[in-house]
């Protein structure tokens, strides 16, 4: 899904890079034990490997939800370009040119592909529908969903454009609308989401020896990781429970 997304190259240098950052963060914990003077157990080895071998899923993860976003934000003004282009007597390949020179990035990539797509002899209705697939958002699956539709019914490819622009519009507002309205449970949130981690750092300043057991066993690093797991899930949850679909 990354590779789809932009964010890697090839499959071969994601598991390259995610093989070496794991060493590389097994090699930055054996030297912090080192200058503390502890030595690292084999348990604990294997746990910062894991750790290390994941962080860059964590960072494409969080690059690949930032990219969404910036589609989404952007969709509404997609469509109000194929709409005027449509309404200038433009085609669907014309129209799409144009969108893609003028969006700003990473939506004209998309646009770009949806060209190139074009350019090849696919139908509109199959370009949009990898587009949808690519970037799985649902206003882009709603758009798709109408252009197949209209190539099989047939109708006016403008008054349908048009009723997409309104649709995503009104979306818009009201997703700002519950956003402004949902600003204090939003600060709840992240209020509860920092609790636990003031708590552990005020512990520590007051008794800095107090964790130390957990860094001196295998079963302290074992309960380390699971606390970081329950509080993965302590703050999906959260986000879960918080949040409004519209």
């Amino acid at each position: 899904k990354y590779i789809m997304a932009g964010g890697v190259v090839n499959v071969m240098d994601f598991i390259i890079i995610k093989l070496i950052m794991g060493i590389c963060f097994v090699g930055l914990v054996i030297v912090s034990l080192a200058i503390q003077g502890s030595v690292i157990s084999f348990l604990g080895m294997i746990i910062s490997f894991i750790f290390g071998y994941y962080i860059y899923d964590i960072y494409l993860y969080i690059t690949n939800k930032r990219r969404k976003r910036k589609i989404k934000n952007d969709m509404l003004r997609a469509v109000i370009l194929l709409n005027n282009a449509f309404k200038a007597g433009k085609s669907t390949m014309q129209a799409v040119e144009i969108a893609s020179c003028e969006l700003p990035d990473p939506i004209s990539i998309e646009f770009k592909k949806i060209y190139q797509d074009l350019s090849y002899g696919i139908s509109s209705d199959v370009a949009f529908s990898r587009f949808a697939r690519r970037v799985n958002l649902e206003e882009a699956r709603y758009i798709s969903s109408s252009l197949i539709i209209l190539n099989k019914t047939g109708g006016n490819i403008v008054a349908v454009f048009s009723a997409i622009e309104r649709t995503l519009f009104e979306k818009k507002k009201l997703e700002e609308d519950l956003k402004n309205s949902t600003q204090a449970s939003n600060l709840v949130v992240k209020v509860l989401m920092g609790v636990p981690v003031v708590f552990i750092l005020i512990i520590y300043v007051l008794s800095p020896d107090y964790f130390e057991p957990l860094f001196s066993s295998p079963l302290g690093y074992m309960i380390i990781f699971i606390v970081f797991l329950m509080f993965l899930v302590y703050m999906y949850l959260l986000k879960k429970i918080m949040k409004v679909k519209v």
